[in-house]
Formats: C-alpha cells, structure tokens, sequence
C-alpha cells in the first residue's frame, strides 16, 4: 500500500500534577533565664525553611527546620525575644509520577496561635503546609505530512513554545558577616528575611550562567535594653546550571527563591557578638523556550480509500512577554489607636499575587501583608499588622484573544516615615516576575489509518455542476464531493483556496 505520513515532535511544559502535605505542630517554649519574663506577646514568628525535596515511588518528602521566634515585651517594658528549631518533615503522595517530572516544593504557614501559659511559658501551636508541583516536559507527536492511496489533507501552520529545557536546582550558600564598627554588638536576633536578584544570566551550550545577590536583612536587640539595630547584608550569587540541549541562542527564565534561612550571632575574637552566620537554601527554577512553527493536519479524507482520523483538541500556548520588574508602593497606613514615637522595622512577611490578562493588557492584584514593630510615647514596644492592596498592568505590543499568565512577587526593601503619631507611610518595593503566553486551541489529527483496500466508488458524473457562494473553501466543496481542490481550480481555472464570488462551477470526477 503506497500510503506514508510524517510526524513532527512538539516538546511542551505540563503540569502534571499538583499534591501537597501539612505538618501540625504544637510546641510549649520555657524561657530560659536569660531571658525576661513575658509581661505580653508582640508577635511569633514561624518560619518553615526546606533543605531538601525527595521522591519515592509516589512518595513525596520535604525535610527542613520550623524556627519559631516569639517578640514579647519582658518584664521591664523592654523588647525580648527567644527562639527554638523543630524538625520539618511532609510527605505527600503523587500517583503515576513521572521519572523525569522536576518538582516543586515550597512550605507556607496556614496559621500560627500563641498564648503565654506564664511569665515563664508560652503555647505555640501552628500548621504548615508544602505544596509540590510536579512539571514535566512533553513531547506529542502530531501529523504535518500524509501522501499516497488518494488521501488529501487540509494543512495548517501554527505556532507554539517549544520548550528546550527546564530544571529546578537548590543549592546551599553560606558567608559569615561582620557588623560595622559602628554598629553594636548582636544580644538577641528579632526578624531575618532574605530575596535574590538576578542580574544577569548567559546561555552557552548546555549550561546557562547565573549571576545575581542574595540581601539578608537582620533585626537584632542589643544589650542595652529598649534598642534595636538593623543590618542590610549582601552575598553574591553565581551559579553555572547544566541543561542539555541549549545554545547562546536560548531565551532562558530564571526564577530564585529562598527556600530557607538560617542566621547565628557568633563572637568574635574580643568575646563580642559582632558576627553573624548566615546559612540559605536557594533554589532556581529555568525555563528555556523558543517560538516554533509547526505543520498540522486540520481534516483529511481519500478519494480512492476508506481512511480513519483519529482527532484530538490541542492547546498551543505562545511566550508573549516577560515580566521583570521592580514595582514601588507608597501608602499612608492609619493606626488609629496608635501612639507612635519610633518605629523599630517594618517588613513584609507575605505577598499574594495573580494576573489575568485580555485584548493588549495584563493586570496583577497584588496583596501584601506588613509588619510594624514600632515604641509608642512611653518607650513601650507594640506590634502591628496591616494589608496592602496594590495593582499594576503590562502593555502588550498586540491584541490577543486568549491570555494565561503567571506571575510571582517577592518583598524587596520596605521603608517608611512617620505621619504623625498615628501614621506611617510606608513604601513598599517588590519584585515581579512571571509570563505572559497568548492561548489558542486547534482540532487536529492525531493519526490516520488507511484501509488496505480501494474503497468501493459509486457511479458518479464525470462533470457536476455546483452554483457556489463567494467565500467557500474549495476543501469543503471537494471533500463534499469526493474529489481534489487541486482538480476543481484546475478545471474553473481559480486561483487560491476560496470561491471569489457567487457563480457555477464544474466539479470534476478523479
């Protein structure tokens, strides 16, 4: 049987799958005697930190450290705080999963209680969860080419992101920082908080070269009561990623989180706490994508045998843009029953995100959760928590139909200023990045199958006449009649695939 077809491979990015795992903690804290006692509870902290990620069978695991921080204001109206580690372990289960699936495990914190039991103790209870992703690449095999036994094909030419790699690597970095001289001496760490920045990143056959920074930010009390310091660190961060099957010509995506944080106060060689140790588990997520075109087959049929089309619905998804960028807010938060003289730090613990995305333009909501450790008029330390709500769009060069879009935002920098003894403005800088992909869905061939026999022809006319409309598609008229378009332009003697104008033609037997 004189019948062939071509395939070509289309290598996409799936989801596969999406599990996640919770880990219920309940913790009771004795102070030790260097620490005050409780007068009242400002805030805890718990804070899940993933060393490591691991897959068995269907078994997915995350192991890592819970720190739990608690901010109190001690028996002298002073700022204390005391803290201890436990174990993180969450396991979930993946059905089926994939040999080759990059995975994806990040911990959020569902809710954190805390109460003082005494001036001594207090009852911490909190739940986490890790989510895991499971990613894979794709690769479909879809008919560009059919030829042989009379079979006619309808091609259409249709674009998509081929994905050429993509990989998840965590890697550990560590440095150990010394306090100016003008700062003091570490008593007891508050808050610790870290974001990356990428600044460059090259792509050279099979490896993508990474450059970027990693800035911690530290809140620490020093020994003298009531006072805190800040201290602003910066550690380089440069990483050479392997990823076969990419050239200096790949457009790579590079996403870095924390995963974990890990901060000691250490002496240095006068017996003063002026060092600290910084220990992070970071982790880059790579995307390498381009924009191909690929022959599909949209309908098929045989003037001479009986065939069989299998069909299939494909989503073919199109990088658009990037987002990178680094987005500023400034509001006037409003305390109403505050008494603020001095504010301590201010940080973000939390930033929510979504984009959606019609026409020309993609909108993110954003939401952000800030933290506010402040002295009122008496020298007393006091806690809040407020929420901004902020927005932004991207532009985009052309109108699309259909729009997905993916986008992760980071806290930065947060400052402020007082407005009064009940005011803040605050000026909030985070971090967006993510992607914009353009959607389109396509009924296609997946296979075709030919009879090995001719199919068994009726008696038909070796000319019919047909009146058509301007407008239809000589596919439509020849397939209806079981001949070629080839054939009818060659007999009307028309050019292209679609009738011009309402008029009769002759439809030719083959």
């Amino acid at each position: 049987m004189d019948f062939s077809m071509k395939k070509e491979t289309m290598i996409t990015q799936e989801l596969y799958s999406e599990v996640s795992g919770e880990q219920n903690m309940e913790l009771e804290m004795n102070l030790p005697d260097y620490c005050s006692d409780i007068k009242r509870i400002l805030k805890c902290c718990v804070e899940p930190g993933i060393t490591a990620v691991t897959a068995a069978g269907e078994n997915l695991s995350a192991v890592g450290s819970i720190t739990v921080r608690l901010i109190y204001v001690g028996d002298k109206d002073n700022i204390d705080c005391y803290e201890v580690s436990r174990d993180l372990n969450v396991t979930a289960k993946a059905k089926n999963m994939p040999a080759d699936a990059v995975i994806r495990a990040y911990a959020s914190v569902n809710y954190a209680n805390c109460r003082a039991t005494s001036q001594r103790k207090a009852g911490v209870g909190a739940n986490i969860t890790v989510n895991f992703t499971l990613l894979r690449l794709r690769e479909t095999q879809l008919p560009s080419q059919a030829q042989g036994c009379g079979v006619q094909v309808l091609s259409q030419k249709v674009q998509y992101g081929h994905c050429r790699a993509m990989k998840e690597r965590a890697f550990d970095m560590g440095e150990t920082a010394q306090l100016p001289k003008d700062k003091p001496a570490v008593g007891k760490l508050l808050h610790c908080s870290a974001y990356a920045v990428v600044d460059s990143k090259k792509a050279v056959t099979d490896k993508l070269l990474i450059k970027g920074d990693l800035h911690v930010d530290i809140l620490y009390c020093t020994e003298a009561e009531n006072k805190t310091e800040k201290f602003h660190h910066v550690m380089p961060i440069s990483q050479i990623i392997d990823l076969p099957g990419i050239d200096d010509k790949s457009e790579c995506n590079a996403e870095i989180r924390l995963r974990r944080l890990i901060v000691t106060p250490k002496s240095d060689s006068s017996g003063n706490c002026h060092l600290l140790e910084i220990g992070a588990k970071v982790c880059a997520f790579i995307q390498c994508c381009e924009i191909k075109s690929i022959d599909t087959i949209a309908d098929c049929y045989s003037v001479s045998h009986e065939i069989e089309a299998e069909n299939t619905i494909q989503e073919f998804l199109v990088p658009v843009q990037s987002v990178d960028r680094l987005k500023t807010v400034r509001r006037t938060l409003e305390i109403p029953s505050a008494d603020i003289a001095s504010v301590c730090d201010i940080w973000c613990s939390d930033i929510t995100a979504s984009m959606k995305g019609q026409g020309d333009s993609a909108k993110a909501l954003c939401s952000a959760t800030v933290c506010i450790l402040y002295l009122d008029s008496k020298n007393i330390p006091e806690y809040v928590e407020k929420t901004v709500d902020f927005d932004f769009s991207v532009k985009l060069k052309e109108k699309y139909e259909y729009l997905k879009c993916s986008v992760l935002a980071q806290p930065r920098n947060v400052d402020c200023s007082l407005q009064g003894k009940t005011k803040i403005e605050v000026i909030l800088e985070t971090g967006i990045s993510g992607e914009i992909l353009s959607s389109s869905t396509k009924r296609l061939c997946k296979n075709i199958t030919v009879s090995e026999k001719p199919a068994k022809k009726e008696d038909t006319p070796a000319l019919t006449l047909y009146f058509c409309q301007k407008g239809e598609r000589l596919w439509d008229i020849a397939r209806k009649y079981n001949t070629t378009a080839e054939a009818i332009q060659s007999e009307n003697g028309i050019d292209g695939g679609e009738i011009a104008k309402d008029s009769m033609i002759m439809i030719p037997c083959v």
